[in-house]
């Protein structure tokens, strides 16, 4: 995680490089800042979540990523506002950071031993063998799960990558934070196939957050092109 951290102020740096120093310093003011409302909404949104299903104890407790998403989002517009820069801006140089971040917080997830998958056929070409004395063994024996975690973070570095190109020619701000809002969710979506669930509810869930994000993310997107038609 600490890796993650590391990775994104870093690729910040560069993405910000060519910006004059006043929107530098905002713009890292800013990174550094809303981690606040992410952790403060992971956490209470998972543990609003945990009274009403109570989940396995993946090792850090009651972690909820949508929840830091949504509080992080919401904070994004007053904080901005505060600092005077532009929202959609902003969310555009922090994509990449966000993308290669989390590609390292999926692997520590593998290394944690928390958001595994479910239990796959021994014939799967890469399944994941946990040791005894983990939370995936207790429930799975010596059976193998799937790999979701590095599905996961495979997923993420290829939204790094296509941030990546796609920074080349941006045509409207919003797009490459709108990116990651469309592309993640989508990835969620399928991996929650393969990912352990200790409640069918919580799968439910999960899929839940995984088609609000992409429609909030729709019309956020016909939103902003409206904007820039009529201006």
């Amino acid at each position: 995680m600490l890796l993650g951290v590391i990775s994104g102020f870093i690729t910040l740096h560069i993405s910000l490089r060519k910006s004059g120093a006043s929107l530098y310093k905002k713009t890292m003011y800013f990174a550094a800042v809303i981690f606040i409302p992410f952790i403060a909404g992971a956490l209470f949104g998972g543990m609003a979540e945990n009274i009403f299903s109570p989940r396995l104890n993946d090792g850090f407790g009651t972690f909820s990523l949508w929840w830091g998403f949504a509080a992080a989002c919401a904070a994004s517009f007053l904080i901005t506002k505060q600092l005077k820069i532009n929202v959609w801006e902003t969310g555009d140089f922090l994509a990449p950071s966000i993308a290669i971040g989390f590609f390292f917080v999926k692997i520590g997830c593998l290394l944690n031993g928390c958001c595994f998958g479910n239990e796959c056929e021994k014939q799967f070409p890469f399944p994941l063998y946990y040791p005894s004395g983990s939370g995936t063994r207790a429930i799975f024996g010596d059976n193998p799960v799937y790999p979701a975690q590095i599905v996961e973070a495979i997923s993420w570095l290829f939204i790094f990558l296509i941030l990546l190109f796609t920074n080349r020619k941006p045509d409207f701000k919003g797009r490459q934070i709108l990116i990651i809002f469309t592309l993640y969710p989508v990835a969620r979506f399928l991996i929650n196939f393969i990912r352990y669930y200790p409640e069918k509810q919580d799968f439910l869930i999960a899929q839940g957050w995984c088609l609000i994000t992409l429609f909030l993310t729709i019309t956020a997107l016909f939103y902003i092109k409206k904007t820039k038609n009529s201006g």
